[in-house]
Formats: structure tokens, sequence, C-alpha cells
């Protein structure tokens, strides 16, 4: 099966799950960063893990062409823009 599908082989994500999703990766991001500031490489290693873990979720939905309300849309291209 092939990484990339089209949208009509995949459900339409569940936009409040996307909103949770992209706040915990823009919250992780944040905690990483400090993290890294503070010369904690081990923490920063082991967020690297979630945050893999996060985008894999969040990927298929990345270039989805589906319709989010607003606040979901918002939230979306502030985490993409921030990363």
């Amino acid at each position: 099966m092939s990484l990339f599908c089209t949208v009509s082989q995949r459900p339409a994500p569940a936009p409040l799950n996307l909103l949770a999703l992209l706040q915990a990766l823009q919250d992780l991001s944040r905690r990483m960063c400090q993290a890294a500031e503070n010369g904690q490489w081990d923490t920063v290693a082991e967020m690297q893990e979630t945050s893999a873990a996060l985008i894999a979720r969040l990927r298929p939905h990345i270039d989805d062409s589906t319709a989010l309300p607003a606040d979901v849309q918002a939230c979306k291209q502030e985490t993409l823009l921030a990363l």
C-alpha cells in the first residue's frame, strides 16, 4: 500500500482530533526547544520520538483538501509555519 493515497481512499479527519494533534505538536515543539536551550539532550531525543509519532498521525491530513472549521484551519497553518 502506498504511503500517499487520494482523499477518497481515507476518511476525513475529525476536526477536533486534528486540532488536538496540532496543539500537542505545538506544545511538544516548545518543550523540545526549552530542553535544547537547557542542554537536556536526552530529553530532546525522547521527545523526538513522540514528535515523530504525532507527525506520522498528522501527515495524511496535511495536504487534505477537506474543508476544516476556521479555528482548526488556523491552528493547522500556524503549526505548519512554526515547524
